[in-house]
């Protein structure tokens, strides 16, 4: 380690610390003199964030100093990125259509929370738009929510103090609450993600039906003290009233005709109950077993509260219908053989004697 003064490009030194072998430090302290110094390039940057925000009509974003300065560049780079993702490539996104691109530009241009910008940097252009055109898609129609009735449930014993809402789009929940950490808690539990605005649950035709799901996290926030309102009656019934089934997170899925595979979510003890079973063997994060010992996979369902999908089961009941089908002949009895008196040598000599 070494301390080098540099003389930058604007005029200014500074001195900077560099590791490494001496070409390598060479070069590095080079390509510092081209450049401005730290202090002039964080000035030029907040000018040019300040330009594409003025030009955009932009909001100012909301969070401490240090999350704003560093969030305008990330905005800056993000948005400057979509708008020409869009441009050259506008001919090939047919299937989402002019109208909601526009809509999903808009709605990323009003997104004014630091914290939004920073949590979605990793994102890739076309991500990011997708991801603001599904947001639209549970936002509804403006003046709508005047006439929406909500079905609103509050827990015997209130912790919190506003209401959890959840919207139901399609194969997606949506949860809105102010920042919490206990909802946080509940909601993560439940495997839902941030998406930068709220808490989004993905079902698919493993995890259990969306209305049963919602229903299920619903009562875990009442249970916690949070007062709800759900979607529609029906799923607030099945909430109150316990009627739900809940999410799957354990699975017997097809393996190919002769095998099934059992997987299961976050759960090491899953593993040693399900590698127990005879002819099991454990490949790429799940345990694959013979379909021929269809009784002890439906056993091992059973007990352990794996839900077994509809692939599954043929391959499952196509093993019992072979297995049971295998036919049993009239066996013939096999005949007695009577033993042949043999003469004991032994006694022969005795008699000798």
């Amino acid at each position: 380690m070494a301390k080098y003064t540099i003389k930058y490009a604007c005029g200014h030194e500074g001195t900077v610390e560099l590791f490494g072998k001496s070409k390598t430090r060479e070069y590095e302290i080079k390509r510092l003199e081209k450049g401005d110094c730290p202090e002039c390039e964080a000035r030029l940057t907040a000018k040019e964030n300040d330009a594409f925000a003025e030009e955009r009509g932009l909001p100012e974003l909301v969070g401490t100093e240090r999350q704003v300065q560093w969030a305008n560049t990330l905005r800056r780079t993000k948005l400057d990125a979509c708008e020409y993702f869009i441009e050259n490539n506008i001919m090939n996104m047919t299937d989402i259509g002019k109208d909601s691109i526009g809509k999903a530009m808009n709605w990323l241009y009003g997104q004014n929370k630091a914290s939004f910008w920073i949590e979605n940097r990793y994102e890739s252009t076309d991500t990011t738009i997708h991801n603001a055109i599904k947001e639209l898609e549970f936002m509804p129609p403006e003046g709508s929510m005047k006439d929406e009735k909500e079905f609103l449930v509050a827990p015997e014993d209130p912790k919190k103090e506003g209401v959890v809402r959840i919207l139901i789009k399609g194969d997606y929940i949506s949860f809105i609450y102010e920042k919490d950490s206990d909802f946080r808690t509940i909601v993560k539990k439940h495997y839902c993600k941030w998406n930068g605005m709220e808490w989004v649950k993905e079902t698919t035709a493993l995890t259990g039906m969306t209305d049963d799901i919602a229903a299920e996290i619903g009562r875990d926030l009442l249970d916690n003290g949070f007062r709800v309102a759900f979607p529609d009656k029906d799923v607030m019934d099945m909430s109150v009233n316990a009627t739900f089934e809940k999410e799957h997170t354990k699975w017997i899925l097809r393996e190919d005709d002769k095998k099934i595979k059992i997987k299961w979510r976050n759960d090491l003890n899953c593993y040693y109950d399900a590698i127990a079973l005879r002819g099991a063997k454990y490949r790429s994060g799940c345990v694959l077993v013979p379909a021929e010992y269809y009784r002890s996979i439906e056993d091992f369902a059973a007990e352990y509260d794996y839900y077994i999908s509809p692939k599954a089961r043929k391959v499952l009941d196509d093993a019992k219908a072979k297995i049971e089908g295998i036919p049993v002949p009239e066996f013939a009895d096999i005949p007695e053989h009577k033993r042949e008196d043999v003469p004991d040598p032994l006694a022969e000599l005795m008699d000798e004697d």
